[in-house]
């Protein structure tokens, strides 16, 4: 009785509907017009993906100076990532390298778009700034304490300081 094999119990099935059978549904095609878009490299967009990314509704040109400063800084910040990391400049990899950034410093999806642009471009400035200080974890714990600072504003001054104490125009 070694040799015995037990069969499965055939299971029940349910009944095959044809695709005939079923109701017409209406074509989603914006999913698929956001993939074409996604994959569309950045340079020929036509649009500005700094302010797309943040949910900001307003068209570049009427921001006030230092906003316009803000996008720039931050488009550039996150195309010198891209390229460093050797991705593909497409949307989507620029839309998911943005929302990297914001999550690294801990900004909410909630927050007001505008304090995020002022935060993530303010960080990018001062780290721009920390040039002078070689040691990397040194950076890194400042690029934390910075990233929590409530403003650019904060954040310049914070570098300012830091510049300070290392002497660096002297």
């Amino acid at each position: 009785m070694g040799n015995v094999v037990f069969r499965e119990a055939p299971q029940k099935s349910e009944p095959v509907t044809m695709a005939k059978d079923l109701p017409k549904q209406p074509k989603d095609n914006t999913k698929v017009e956001n993939e074409i878009s996604d994959k569309e490299p950045i340079e020929l967009s036509g649009r500005n993906l700094v302010l797309e990314a943040l949910n900001i509704s307003d068209d570049i040109n009427n921001l006030p100076t230092e906003d316009k400063g803000n996008v720039q800084e931050v488009k550039n910040y996150v195309e010198e990532i891209i390229k460093a990391k050797g991705l593909s400049p497409t949307i989507g990899v620029f839309k998911k390298t943005l929302e990297g950034l914001k999550s690294e410093m801990g900004l909410s999806d909630e927050a007001e778009p505008s304090i995020i642009l002022d935060r993530i471009a303010g960080v990018i400035k001062a780290w721009r700034n920390l040039s002078f200080i070689k040691d990397t974890e040194e950076k890194q714990r400042i690029f934390i304490k910075l990233a929590a600072l409530p403003s650019s504003v904060a954040m310049n001054k914070e570098v300012l300081r830091l510049m300070e104490k290392y002497e660096i125009w002297q």
